[in-house]
């Protein structure tokens, strides 16, 4: 909810910006909530929204930006950042160009890509008095496409820093490490340096077969040995139409956290750190999946490029729905 205006200017031959602000009503705000109730107005932020300031060095782009991202190949969720935030406001650097590589040591990888940026999060204290206000988010993925029809992703993100909690450059490098990450009990809790999230997606077209395309996406809310653990999955397929202007897919989100292959369930877990106790969340706003921890949906979606519709038909069950989120 809310209105915004934007203006995209082309820039120079190595620089490049766009403007854009939103006023935006607070989503879900518990404040807003009991303003209501007493029939008084909610509350408003404005935002800065797709708004960046790049500038191209060597073969990367560097910029400041507030824009919302998406990763993953799924057109409904995508378990560890998805569009259901506010536009984040950083730093990052990327691939200029996603292109195969002239090295024939790293050839086999197709036309790849690579981001990493960090930013701030904007996450007003709702639940929990005791949520570090103030953190700091972190993401870093890999694309890469070794054939015609199969590509692959890899992404880590992390929630770092915020009010009384260690911060610097040490406490990034421990997190990149994954030391002291997954406390087993209460007394490792202060030397967690952050929650993270880490996967690998997938999407294999059908080739000359048919119109389509299958995809995944598996995100480990832990680690052990160093790999992830602990899995959020997502499975889709997808057709369209010849001229491309139709798109139908089926999708299915198990944002409840299990083994590899399925057993083993662990409601409570998703989303959810000892450290960082409003969840994986920015401005009470799911992360990733917006259907939030613990869910089971499945989507039937069509899509019309040319009018600009969408039809989605959702079902299943979500698992939390916690205060304001």
């Amino acid at each position: 909810p809310g209105d915004g205006a934007a203006v995209d200017a082309g820039g120079g031959r190595r620089w490049a910006f766009a403007l854009g602000a939103r006023l935006e009503q607070q989503a879900g705000s518990l404040r807003d909530a009991t303003a209501a109730a007493l029939g008084e107005p909610a509350s408003a932020t404005l935002r800065l929204d797709d708004s960046a300031l790049v500038t191209q060095i060597g073969g990367a782009s560097v910029q400041a930006f507030a824009h919302r991202y998406w990763w993953g190949p799924s057109w409904q969720s995508s378990l560890v950042l998805g569009n259901n935030v506010p536009p984040w406001v950083g730093i990052g650097v990327q691939r200029s160009r996603v292109v195969p590589s002239r090295s024939p040591l790293l050839s086999w990888l197709g036309a790849w890509n690579a981001e990493f940026f960090v930013a701030k999060a904007q996450d007003p204290l709702v639940v929990e008095r005791g949520q570090p206000h103030g953190y700091a988010y972190a993401g870093g993925r890999l694309t890469i496409k070794p054939h015609p029809l199969v590509e692959m992703g890899l992404t880590r993100t992390f929630q770092i820093g915020g009010a009384d909690r260690p911060g610097g450059w040490r406490t990034y490098a421990k997190a990149l490490l994954a030391i002291d990450t997954n406390p087993p009990d209460q007394d490792g809790v202060p030397s967690d340096v952050s929650n993270q999230l880490a996967g690998v997606d997938l999407r294999v077209g059908c080739g000359r077969l048919a119109r389509c395309a299958f995809y995944t996406q598996l995100i480990g809310e832990d680690q052990a040995r160093l790999l992830p653990t602990k899995i959020l999955s997502l499975v889709g397929a997808e057709t369209w139409s010849a001229d491309g202007g139709s798109r139908w897919f089926v999708e299915h989100v198990r944002t409840l956290c299990h083994s590899l292959f399925g057993e083993r369930a662990e409601p409570g877990c998703a989303y959810r750190n000892q450290v960082y106790t409003q969840g994986y969340t920015n401005a009470t706003r799911w992360i990733g999946s917006s259907f939030g921890p613990d869910s089971r949906i499945t989507t039937l979606g069509w899509y019309s490029a040319a009018s600009e519709r969408r039809v989605r038909l959702h079902y299943g069950a979500v698992g939390l729905s916690l205060g304001a989120y």
